[in-house]
């Protein structure tokens, strides 16, 4: 395994995008799709990684979540571990904002 990535369960994997798994190997992840609206898994933003295994990668592709870690998907060497506990997605301005003002009413 080159890589293991923190996983969460949301109730919209559409907002996020989902990753699919069998066991705990990643076999696909799917872009932000309204489709997707089911819950499910998504990437929580936690990463493990070999600098051995990426660094192909690395030098042929630019973006870390869609080609780096789609590619290592299909190669079979990516894990997932589901994480217990809050998460919020900080990409869009009113979310930002509610982890602003609540965040640390979360850590307990």
């Amino acid at each position: 395994t080159g890589a293991v990535i923190g996983l969460t369960a949301v109730q919209n994997q559409g907002r996020y995008g989902g990753v699919d798994c069998v066991g705990d190997l990643i076999v696909q992840f799917r872009e932000k799709d309204s489709k997707f609206s089911n819950p499910g898994l998504v990437n929580a933003g936690v990463y493990a990684l070999k600098k051995k295994a990426i660094g192909e990668f690395l030098k042929l592709l630019s973006s870390l979540e869609i080609d780096v870690f789609s590619a290592m998907a299909v190669q079979g060497s990516i894990r997932g571990v589901e994480l217990k506990g809050f998460f919020i997605d900080i990409g869009l301005p009113e979310t930002l904002e509610y982890s602003r003002e609540h965040l640390l009413d979360h850590l307990h």
